[in-house]
């Protein structure tokens, strides 16, 4: 008896060929890529700042280092490191007794040369009105006007030697030169003052009200940085940003390396900041509005002699690999001319793991 095997086959193949093609099917979802997590940022316009990064040291605009050159032992100190004094404010007073002797004795000889200048120049006074009558002769005329003018010079030597003597009992008061912060006290009472002492600095006054920054700019930045520029700067132990006022350059380069001096003057009658400081900062030196800026590090390819680079756009869920042209570069900032609009969105973290036409995940924190 035979048996065919056709009909069988038959059957069999349309079951094969369903499952072949629902195996087909299974794999192409299994290897399906799924979206990539990525966090994306609006192209909004902004402003482009153009600087010259700079260092230095902020410094007090005035400051005075006080010394005395009267001789002597230190009778009272009047302040204390970190007071504030205004300028003429006694500081210190030096013993100054044979000084203040003198000055009286000298007052007092003043007085005597006052009055034989007085009673000189009445009989200077007689003795032309009795010349005038007939009664004196010129010899005696000429003889009271010499003893007159004597009188009057000797009267001028002792008011001088008087406002000698006054001014040094002057000294002996150590005043404040002008307004600020005792920053350093080095004498107390009973120390000796003037050459004996090697003419020390005794008080040093800082007025922190206006600060001078002085920084370097590199040769190549010279044409970029003019006087009225604001240079913005921070400083260790202040968060916030601070601004000064570029008041003059240097008219000499330095031969060493090129560089030209910038001081900038810092308005501080807030009394933020201390003189002494270490700063960080940049001179502006140009600014342009409207702008489409991205970070330098969401730029793939990027030739920025060529003005070229690549970076992901986001749309309807999707990742497109477009071409941008770049422009200025300000900082960690890229200025994309052509290739983006304000309004786009653009992959800011995540890229490295993108292909042109990825599905992406956006996390539902962002828009």
């Amino acid at each position: 008896m035979k048996f065919s095997l056709r009909p069988l086959v038959l059957c069999i193949l349309p079951l094969f060929v369903f499952s072949s093609a629902c195996s087909k099917s299974d794999q192409s979802a299994s290897t399906e890529k799924p979206a990539v997590a990525v966090e994306m940022t609006i192209a909004t316009p902004a402003p482009l700042i153009s600087s010259v990064e700079v260092t230095g040291t902020l410094a007090a605009h005035k400051k005075a280092e006080i010394k005395t050159e009267l001789g002597g032992l230190y009778q009272e100190v009047y302040v204390t490191e970190w007071v504030e004094v205004h300028k003429g404010q006694p500081l210190a007073r030096i013993q100054a007794n044979e000084t203040e002797t003198a000055v009286k004795r000298g007052e007092a000889g003043v007085l005597r040369a006052r009055v034989e200048a007085n009673r000189a120049e009445r009989e200077a006074e007689r003795m032309r009105n009795l010349k005038a009558a007939g009664l004196a002769t010129q010899q005696q005329l000429d003889d009271a006007g010499s003893m007159a003018a004597a009188a009057r010079a000797q009267l001028q030597i002792s008011e001088e030697e008087v406002a000698q003597l006054r001014l040094r009992l002057e000294k002996s008061v150590v005043r404040a030169p002008i307004d600020g912060v005792v920053a350093m006290r080095a004498i107390n009472v009973g120390d000796l003052s003037g050459v004996d002492a090697g003419g020390k600095v005794i008080f040093r006054i800082v007025d922190n009200r206006t600060l001078d920054l002085i920084v370097t700019v590199p040769a190549r930045e010279l044409a970029q940085v003019k006087v009225g520029q604001i240079l913005e700067f921070t400083c260790d132990g202040r968060p916030e940003t601070f601004t000064g006022v570029i008041k003059y350059l240097n008219p000499s380069v330095s031969s060493a390396d090129r560089s030209l001096q910038v001081l900038a003057e810092i308005d501080n009658r807030d009394g933020r900041l201390r003189d002494g400081l270490f700063v960080k900062g940049a001179i502006v030196t140009g600014r342009r509005e409207n702008l489409l800026l991205v970070p330098r590090t969401v730029l793939s390819g990027i030739d920025l002699a060529a003005k070229k680079a690549f970076l992901f756009v986001v749309a309807e869920g999707k990742a497109e690999r477009r071409a941008v042209s770049t422009g200025a570069l300000s900082g960690d900032l890229v200025e994309i001319i052509a290739g983006l609009k304000a309004g786009e969105a653009y992959v800011s973290r995540g890229a490295f793991n993108l292909r042109d036409g990825d599905k992406v995940l956006v996390p539902a924190s962002q828009p």
